[in-house]
C-alpha cells in the first residue's frame, strides 16, 4: 500500500514538475521583459529630456536672434521714414512722378482696346496687333537708348521721357486719325517708356544712402500699387459721372476721351516736376548722418566732381543746391 501510495505520490510529483518549470520560465521571461521595459523607459526619458534640452537651447538661440533682429529693425527699419526725410527733396519729386505716371499709364491701358475700337474704328485684332507692336518697340528703344540715359543723366532723360509720354497721350486724346495714332504709338510712346519709368529707379538709387535705400525702394514700388489703384478709380469716377459723354466747346467728347484727357494732365505734371530734378548723387562713404554733406554733381557740362560741405557751414542737407555743390 505504501508502495502504491508512494507510487501515486511519485507520479503526482513527476507530473507537477513541468508545470513548475514552465512557471519559473515565465517568471524569468517576465523579469527580463520588465527589465527591458525599464531600460526602454529610461532610454526614452533620456532621449525626451535631451530633445527638450536641445529645443530649449534652439528656442533661446532663436529668441536672442529675434531680439537682435527686432533691435536692428527698431534701430534701422522703423527709422526708415525718419532716415528717408534726410534724403534730398528730389527723391520725393521722383515718388510723385512715379505715382502720376503709373496712374496715367494704367488709366489708359485699362480702356485701350475699347478706346481704339470705338474712337478709331479698329477691330479687336488690330488693337491687339497695335499694342503688341508698341510693346516690342518699347523693348527695342529700351535696349537702344540705354547708353543715352547714362550720357544724358537723370534730369534730361526724365524730361525727354515725360515729354514724349505727354505728347503721346495728348495725340491719342485729341486726334481722330488712325495713321497719326499708329505713328505716335510706334515712335513717341516707346521713347517715353524707355526714358520714363526706368530712369526713376535710377534716380531713387542716386538720391538715397545705403542705410535708407531699401526703405526708399519699398516706398517707390508702393507708388506702383497706388498708381494702379488710382487709374481704376479715375476710370470708374469718370464713367459714373459722364457715361454718355459731355460737350466741350461744342465738341462731343466721350467718357473715354475724358479719361485720357485726365491721364494727359497727370503726365503733364511729370514734365513740370522733372524740371526740379537735379543731377546729384548721395554718396555712401560716410554714415547717413554725415553723408548728406557729400554729393556728386554735374553742372554746366563739367566733369563729375565730389564736393564736401563743411559741417561748420551749418547748411541743412536739404538746402544743398547743385550750384553750391559745384562751387565756383
Amino acid at each position: 500500500m505504501d508502495d502504491g501510495c508512494t507510487g501515486v505520490l511519485t507520479d503526482g510529483a513527476t507530473s507537477n514538475a513541468p508545470i513548475h518549470e514552465e512557471v519559473q520560465r515565465l517568471k524569468e521571461e517576465n523579469a527580463k521583459l520588465r527589465s527591458q521595459v525599464m531600460e526602454l523607459q529610461v532610454t526614452l526619458a533620456t532621449g525626451v529630456l535631451t530633445e527638450l534640452a536641445r529645443l530649449r537651447e534652439e528656442n533661446e538661440e532663436l529668441r536672442s536672434k529675434g531680439a537682435a533682429v527686432a533691435e536692428n529693425w527698431v534701430g534701422k527699419g522703423w527709422k526708415g521714414p525718419a532716415a528717408l526725410l534726410q534724403a534730398p527733396y528730389d527723391l520725393f519729386v521722383v515718388f510723385s512722378i512715379k505715382a502720376a505716371e503709373i496712374t496715367a499709364y494704367y488709366g489708359f491701358s485699362y480702356i485701350y482696346v475699347n478706346y481704339v475700337s470705338e474712337e478709331y474704328g479698329m477691330s479687336d485684332e488690330e488693337a491687339g496687333n497695335l499694342y503688341a507692336a508698341y510693346g516690342f518697340a518699347c523693348t527695342g528703344c529700351g535696349l537702344l537708348f540705354g547708353f543715352a540715359i547714362d550720357r544724358m543723366g537723370v534730369r534730361r532723360s526724365m524730361l525727354v521721357g515725360c515729354t514724349c509720354s505727354t505728347l503721346y497721350r495728348a495725340i491719342c486724346g485729341l486726334s481722330s486719325s488712325r495713321q497719326l495714332m499708329w505713328f505716335a504709338t510706334m515712335t513717341v510712346a516707346p521713347v517715353g517708356a524707355a526714358f520714363g519709368v526706368p530712369v526713376l529707379a535710377l534716380a531713387v538709387r542716386r538720391y538715397t544712402h545705403r542705410e535708407n535705400r531699401a526703405f526708399a525702394f519699398s516706398f517707390f514700388y508702393s507708388m506702383l500699387c497706388l498708381g494702379c489703384l488710382l487709374g481704376s478709380v479715375l476710370i470708374n469716377i469718370v464713367r459714373d459721372m459722364m457715361l454718355d459723354g459731355t460737350t466741350i466747346l461744342g465738341v462731343k467728347v466721350s467718357w473715354m476721351r475724358m479719361v485720357l484727357g485726365l491721364c494727359t494732365i497727370c503726365t503733364l505734371y511729370t514734365v513740370i516736376a522733372a524740371f526740379f530734378i537735379r543731377d546729384i548723387q548721395i554718396l555712401s562713404d560716410l554714415p547717413l548722418k554725415d553723408s548728406g554733406f557729400l554729393a556728386t554733381c554735374k553742372w554746366k557740362g563739367e566733369r563729375t566732381r565730389r564736393w564736401q560741405n563743411a559741417v561748420s557751414s551749418g547748411l541743412h542737407r536739404n538746402q544743398m543746391s547743385c550750384s553750391y555743390l559745384a562751387g565756383s
